[in-house]
């Protein structure tokens, strides 16, 4: 089965008055970014 990859980034609640964006274009990686989701996906 081939891979689903998505270029559209995503967007978050603001933090502290900052915008927080998820890209997927490869250029800067963090392995934080899974709290994010998993955030989003507890306030949801």
């Amino acid at each position: 089965m081939p891979t689903e990859c998505t270029s559209t980034a995503m967007t978050f609640a603001r933090v502290d008055g900052r915008a927080v964006v998820a890209d997927f274009d490869g250029r800067v990686l963090t392995s934080d970014a899974g709290a994010l989701l998993l955030g989003a996906i507890r306030s949801a």
